[in-house]
């Protein structure tokens, strides 16, 4: 799913130039502390993407 999400936005136009991380967690608290623990390896360009049953995946990975 969240595969088919990635591949539909770069079919879009939207590249993926750094490497990024994908969390699949219980709940949207747990997505902000996971959140919060990655924030830092952003300056590296390593972006994480946190997902919860909460919200839809594209919603999700969209920001």
């Amino acid at each position: 799913m969240v595969v088919d999400t990635i591949t539909k936005k770069e079919k879009e136009g939207v590249s993926f130039t750094s490497p990024y991380l994908l969390f699949i967690v219980p709940s949207q608290e747990n997505t902000t502390h996971v959140r919060a623990m990655c924030k830092p390896l952003k300056v590296f360009g390593i972006h994480t993407v946190s997902l919860h049953s909460g919200a839809s995946v594209d919603h999700q990975v969209h920001g």
